[in-house]
């Protein structure tokens, strides 16, 4: 059985209102992503399914088909935070360089703190198209036994695909960080 409806398009244009901030949680069984969870934040869906190439989403005000592109000046900003990593040392430490294999149309954010409260925001340009890999360097002044990591598109929308990030800790050789 073959059904075929007309269904509206969902804009990409997202604006923030004023009251509860909808966030919906979603289980990506995409086996490329290794059944990622992915989060929703602002977005006036609460299910999404692809039917036949075709992403269908629903919410409040009905059902939506989802397409088109950014090309007309919207963006949707995106962004992945790793958990705390100790890296596997007890001691304080340095990253020298954060590596990232990714495939971006723009470049990305790399934003890292650690728990002193230290922090560094990175520009990573992307000159090239295609999965490439980028050598980041980190500050020396960032410094700490606990690292987050996180990965953005926040200053400009583009799509972006990370599938790997590698550190290159230096551990000091003071200042243990928990016993």
């Amino acid at each position: 059985m073959d059904i075929t409806a007309t269904l509206p398009s969902l804009t990409l244009s997202m604006t923030a209102t004023t009251g509860t901030v909808a966030k919906r949680i979603v289980l990506d069984t995409n086996l490329q992503a290794k059944y990622a969870t992915t989060q929703y934040v602002q977005f006036p869906i609460n299910s999404m399914a692809v039917i036949h190439g075709r992403t269908l989403c629903a919410g409040d005000d009905g059902l939506f088909e989802f397409t088109g592109d950014t090309d007309n000046g919207s963006q949707i900003t995106a962004w992945f935070e790793l958990p705390d990593l100790d890296l596997g040392a007890r001691q304080s430490k340095r990253l020298r360089y954060i590596y990232l294999s990714v495939e971006a149309s723009g470049d990305l954010t790399v934003s890292i703190h650690t728990e002193l409260g230290l922090e560094q925001t990175i520009t990573v340009p992307i000159t090239e198209s295609g999965q490439h890999k980028c050598r980041i360097p980190v500050s020396r002044n960032v410094y700490g036994g606990y690292w987050t990591i996180k990965v953005s598109n926040e200053d400009n929308g583009y799509d972006f695909s990370v599938d790997e990030i590698r550190v290159l800790p230096v551990v000091l050789a003071h200042g243990n960080t928990r016993s």
